[in-house]
């Protein structure tokens, strides 16, 4: 075998509520996270020199090959097999960063995934996870089964069975947030829910999402403690005017634009979605959806330079 090819997919927060910062420097978090079909592609191969990168898609704009995450997992794992030839990886880069979407972790983890089926190490989830670790908080969870509810600083995993039957709508805005300033942010406007713990959902002793959206909602009772950063005394399902907080200009690359969060929604809410959240801490906003978008509803999202991906929950 001189070659592994893998899809690496993103994620999404179907709730995130963030705690406060630990000893250690991180916060703690609880968030139920869904792996879903939007993927990058990675392909690892053997090398008669140095370790090397060649990114493609249509999200590499910004990116460092000497820095890129994949390089630091191979360097990583080389901690633990010193005996780890060079590698060449090819990464194509259809999630963009900055969206919250887990992009990054994600290619980390397949980065590992990819390596170990390659060099037949025979490391199991759990070893490569640790490894994962090192370099993300979120990189663990793409070791589960694409499912999970999520703690610690991401490194706890409890994989759950829950119901995948809904479409997404993701939708990107132009401005991208990074995380260590949307926690900067988060921990500045002193969002009072940062010291109120909350319960997880039920979800996963629902049948079909559809029940839990249409009938009981309890992923509505939830919410991604991040939109604090971006809206205050806003109900995210009700479609009412949005105003950003002041700490809104934190998204990197903003002139004024912070308030797309506030049209997405609308937008998103208009066109049926019957869920609307902040994944990760932004600056993608998707829906939740019960039937499959139609072509005309897509194009509707597409405008003011949004990037927009129609997609579905995915098992790992």
């Amino acid at each position: 075998m001189q070659h592994v090819t893998l899809s690496a997919p993103a994620k999404i927060n179907l709730f995130l509520n963030v705690g406060l910062t630990r000893p250690d420097g991180f916060h703690e978090i609880l968030s139920l996270i869904q792996a879903v079909s939007l993927c990058d592609i990675l392909t690892v191969a053997r090398s008669s020199v140095d370790d090397t990168l060649a990114l493609s898609g249509p999200f590499t704009s910004g990116l460092s090959v000497t820095e890129n995450l994949v390089l630091q997992a191979v360097h990583e794992l080389r901690k633990v097999v010193p005996t780890l030839p060079p590698v060449s990886i090819k990464l194509e880069k259809n999630i963009p960063h900055g969206s919250g979407l887990g992009g990054g972790s994600s290619d980390i983890a397949t980065t590992l995934k990819a390596a170990n089926i390659l060099f037949s190490l025979e490391l199991d989830s759990t070893a490569l996870a640790g490894i994962a670790s090192k370099i993300s908080s979120d990189a663990p969870f793409f070791f589960s089964t694409g499912s999970a509810l999520v703690s610690g600083r991401g490194e706890i995993i409890h994989p759950l069975s829950i119901p995948l039957d809904y479409w997404l709508a993701i939708v990107m805005p132009g401005a991208t947030m990074s995380t260590r300033e949307a926690y900067v942010a988060l921990d500045s406007a002193g969002i009072p829910s940062l010291t109120l713990p909350k319960p997880a959902p039920i979800i996963a002793t629902y049948s079909s999402l559809r029940l839990a959206v249409q009938l009981v909602g309890e992923l509505r009772s939830c919410g991604n403690d991040f939109e604090g950063v971006f809206c205050r005394d806003s109900n995210i399902e009700s479609g009412d005017t949005v105003k950003r907080a002041g700490v809104a200009g934190h998204l990197i690359g903003d002139t004024g634009r912070g308030d797309d969060i506030a049209a997405i929604r609308a937008c998103l809410l208009e066109a049926g979605a019957k869920i609307v959240r902040l994944t990760g801490s932004g600056s993608a906003v998707y829906g939740i959806f019960t039937e499959p978008l139609t072509p005309a509803t897509t194009a509707k999202l597409r405008r003011d330079g949004w990037q927009v991906f129609v997609t579905r929950p995915l098992r790992l």
